[in-house]
C-alpha cells in the first residue's frame, strides 16, 4: 500500500471527524490522521495499547466497543483489502448512527482499489473532496479544489467526452486533456466509479498524470512518419500523402513522382565524416522544401534519396520545365565548413494512369527509373520505362526457386547471440533464416523474405524456421548446461495462421524444448492491426509459456495503452536509433527503455556496432544487447565455439 493511499484514506476519515490509523501486520504503527491527534494525547502509545486488546486476526473484520479520552467508541479493525499487508483501526463514535459505518467501509474499500496517483470526489461535477496529490497536480491547493466545477479542471475540447463519462456512468479508464492553474495543458488518465458519500452516490474519480507518456507517445509517433535527419516525412508518411492526391484525382488529371538522387555523397561521408553528410544532406532538403509548394509532398526515402508528387493536368508538358527549375537551385556549390561541394542531383520520373494509381508501383517506377540513371552528370532526368523492370523477372524466379528450396535442404539457420548489458552474461540467441539456392547461389533475406510473404510461401518456410530453431534450441541448452532462449521472427502473414498456436506446440513438442526457451518476435504493426485478435492470440502463446517480444520497436505508431495490455515480454529498439548518433535518437531509446520498464518488459537494443553504442545503452538502464560488436550472426557450430571459449560478452573492454 503505497503512502499516497493512506493519505486518500487520511483525509476522507479527517472529512467524516473520524480517527483512523494504519498499521503493519506486526503492529508497527505506520501513520494516523489529525482526528486521532485530537482525541489522543499519546497516540503512538494508546494506539499500541488498543491493538494489544483486540483480538489477533488479520484476515477478518473486528470490531469492539472501548472507551478513549471518557467518549465510547466502536473500534473497527481490518485489512486495508485482500491483497494488502496493512491494516486499519477505525473509531467510530457510538453516539453517531451505526448504519453509516457500511457507507465508510465501501468508502474505504474504493479508496484502497484504486491504482492511481491522486483521487478526488464530486457530485454531479461539483468538487466535494480531493487529496494533496491532485491538488498538486493541478497547481492548486485542496481547499481552493473544494467546491469548483471539474470542468474547470478539464480543457474545453473534452468537456463533452467528461460530461458523457458523468451522465453514462463510465467505469473503464480514459484520457482527458486538463488544465493546470498556469494555464498550461496536462494529460490524465482518469476512472470514475460510484461512490456511497452520505446516503447518496456520488463520483469517485482517480486520476494519473500521463503528461510525461504523451510526450513520449508524440516524439514516437513524429519519428515514425519523419526522417530522422531532415523533419521531412519519410517513406511511409509520403505513401500515405499520396494515396490522399491519387484518391482526390479529377479524370484529367495525374499525379507525377519524381525520385531525386544525390549522387556520391558516400564521398562526402568517407571524406569527412557521417555527421558532414548529413550536414549535406539536411541542406539540400531546405532548398528542395523551398521550392515545393504545399500542393506537393516532399520526403527522404533513404540515405541519398528524395521524392516529391503533385498533382498536375498536363505533366508531359510540365513536368520537365518544373524539374529543371529545381535542379538549377544546385548550379551553385554548398558550403560545408572550408569546403565547397557541387551537389549532383539525378531524377527518376513516373507518372499516373487510367491503369495505373498504385503507391508503391508508382513508386517503384520511379526509383527505378532514377537507378538506370545514377551517379549521370548534374540534371539527368529519366522517365520510367517497361523495359526497366527485370526486377519482376528475378522475383518471378526467386518465387519458383523458394517452392522447393526446403525439398533441395537449401535453408539454413545462423545465431546471432544476445547479451546482458549488466554483467555481459549471454541472454538470448535470434535463429536467422538463410538460403543458398542451387540456382541463384546466395540470397539476400531482404529480397526473397519479401517474395515469400506476397506469395504465402512464408507459412511452410516459418513452420520450418519454427521447429529447427526449437530442435537447435535444446542443442544449445544441451551444450551450455543451462537453458537459453531461442528468438524467432514471426512474420505478419505467419502471425495471423488460426493453427499457430497449434504450430508451435507442435514444434516444441517434438523437440522437447520447455516453452519459456522460445521467444516470438513481432512487429508493431502486428501489435497494432486487429487489438482483439492480437490480445487473444498472444495471451493464448503466454498460456503456452512462450515469450514474445515487440521487434524494430520506435519504426511504426505503437499505442501505449494497447501495448500495456499485452502480455509482452520484452522491446527490441530498432537500430536505426543507435545508427545515427544524435541528441533526439539518444532521447527516444531513453524513453523506450523509461516506458519499457515501466510496463514491466525488458529492453533490448539491435544494430549493436562499437563499444560506444555499449556504453550508451548502458548508461540509459537498457537490459540487452545484440550486434557485430560481440560477433556477426554463425552457424551453430561456430557459436557454441565461441560460447565455450569467451561465454560472456567481455564488458571491461568497455569501462577500460
Amino acid at each position: 500500500m503505497i503512502q499516497e493511499k493512506w493519505d486518500a484514506i487520511l483525509n476522507i476519515c479527517n472529512d467524516l471527524e473520524l480517527p483512523v490509523a494504519i498499521f503493519s501486520e506486526t503492529h508497527k504503527i505506520l501513520t494516523y490522521n489529525s482526528c486521532t491527534e485530537k482525541v489522543m494525547f499519546h497516540p503512538q502509545k494508546q494506539l499500541a495499547a488498543i491493538l494489544a486488546q483486540l483480538p489477533n486476526e488479520t484476515n477478518q473484520l473486528t470490531k469492539q466497543n472501548m472507551k478513549i479520552q471518557g467518549q465510547d467508541y466502536i473500534v473497527y479493525k481490518n485489512k486495508l483489502n485482500t491483497a494488502s499487508r496493512e491494516l486499519y483501526l477505525l473509531f467510530y463514535p457510538t453516539d453517531q448512527r451505526t448504519e453509516l459505518m457500511n457507507e465508510i467501509e465501501e468508502q474505504l474499500e474504493q479508496l484502497v482499489n484504486t491504482r492511481f496517483e491522486g483521487t478526488l470526489i464530486h457530485d454531479q461535477g461539483k468538487i466535494i473532496s480531493v487529496d494533496e496529490e491532485s491538488a498538486v497536480l493541478f497547481g492548486y491547493t485542496r481547499k481552493e479544489l473544494i467546491h469548483l466545477s471539474v470542468f474547470e479542471l478539464i480543457s474545453p475540447e473534452d468537456w463533452i467526452k467528461a460530461q458523457d463519462a458523468i451522465v453514462n456512468g463510465l467505469i473503464e479508464p480514459f484520457e482527458l486533456r486538463a488544465l493546470h492553474k498556469d494555464g498550461t495543458t496536462i494529460h490524465i488518465e482518469v476512472q470514475g466509479r460510484p461512490y456511497p458519500y452520505k446516503k447518496k452516490k456520488v463520483r469517485l474519480v482517480s486520476i494519473r498524470n500521463i503528461t510525461e507518456r504523451k510526450k513520449q507517445e508524440e516524439q514516437i509517433t513524429y519519428l515514425a512518419y519523419h526522417d530522422e535527419v531532415t523533419g521531412l516525412l519519410n517513406r511511409r508518411a509520403f505513401q500515405e500523402r499520396m494515396k490522399e492526391q491519387l484518391n482526390a484525382l479529377k479524370s484529367d488529371e495525374s499525379v507525377v513522382v519524381a525520385t531525386i538522387g544525390l549522387n556520391r555523397l558516400k564521398t562526402v561521408n568517407d571524406a569527412m565524416g557521417i555527421e558532414a553528410g548529413n550536414r549535406l544532406v539536411k541542406e539540400v532538403s531546405h532548398l528542395l522544401n523551398e521550392k515545393c509548394l504545399p500542393r506537393i509532398h516532399l520526403a527522404r526515402l533513404g540515405s541519398d534519396e528524395f521524392i516529391l508528387s503533385f498533382i498536375e493536368s498536363n505533366p508531359q508538358d510540365a513536368v520537365i520545365p518544373f524539374i529543371n527549375n529545381i535542379l538549377e537551385c544546385f548550379n551553385e556549390p554548398l558550403q560545408l565548413d572550408e569546403f565547397y561541394f557541387h551537389v549532383n542531383l539525378s531524377v527518376g520520373l513516373s507518372i499516373s494512369s487510367n491503369a495505373l494509381i498504385d503507391v508503391n508501383e508508382l513508386i517503384r517506377q520511379a526509383e527505378v527509373a532514377l537507378h538506370s540513371i545514377k551517379d549521370s552528370t548534374h540534371g539527368s532526368i529519366q522517365f520510367y520505362e517497361k523495359e526497366m523492370s527485370t526486377g519482376s523477372i528475378r522475383e518471378m524466379i526467386i518465387e519458383n526457386e523458394l517452392r522447393h528450396a526446403i525439398a533441395k535442404n537449401e535453408f539454413t539457420l545462423v545465431f546471432h547471440p544476445q547479451a546482458c548489458l549488466e554483467s555481459g552474461d549471454l541472454s538470448g540467441v535470434e535463429a536467422l533464416l538463410r538460403w543458398k539456392s542451387s540456382a541463384l547461389g546466395m540470397v539476400s533475406p531482404f529480397e526473397f523474405i519479401e517474395v515469400a510473404e506476397k506469395t504465402g510461401l512464408i507459412i511452410p518456410i516459418g513452420k520450418w524456421v519454427i521447429e529447427q530453431a526449437c530442435h537447435y534450441a535444446l542443442k544449445l541448452e544441451r551444450e551450455l548446461g543451462r537453458p537459453v532462449k531461442m528468438a524467432v521472427n514471426l512474420s505478419p502473414v505467419q502471425f495471423v495462421q488460426p493453427n499457430l498456436v497449434e504450430i508451435i506446440t507442435n514444434a516444441l513438442e517434438e523437440a522437447g524444448l520447455n516453452a519459456s526457451s522460445l521467444e516470438l518476435e513481432i512487429t508493431e504493426s502486428v501489435a497494432m492491426e486487429d487489438e482483439a485478435h492480437v490480445m487473444e492470440k498472444l495471451t493464448a502463446l503466454r498460456e503456452l509459456g512462450v515469450h514474445v517480444s515487440i521487434d524494430d520497436f520506435g519504426t511504426g505508431y505503437s499505442s501505449l495503452q494497447y501495448l500495456s495490455q499485452y502480455p509482452i515480454d520484452k522491446l527490441k529498439i530498432d537500430k536505426s536509433f543507435l545508427r545515427v548518433q544524435t541528441n533526439t535518437n539518444q532521447t527516444i531509446i531513453k524513453s523506450i527503455v523509461s516506458m519499457g520498464h515501466n510496463m514491466g518488459m525488458k529492453v533490448i537494443a539491435e544494430g549493436v556496432e562499437s563499444y560506444d553504442h555499449v556504453e550508451l545503452l548502458r548508461s540509459l538502464d537498457c537490459d540487452e544487447m545484440q550486434g557485430f560488436v560481440w560477433t556477426k550472426p554463425l552457424p551453430f557450430t561456430e557459436l557454441i565455439t565461441k560460447l565455450t571459449s569467451e561465454g560472456r560478452f567481455p564488458l571491461d573492454t568497455v569501462k577500460n
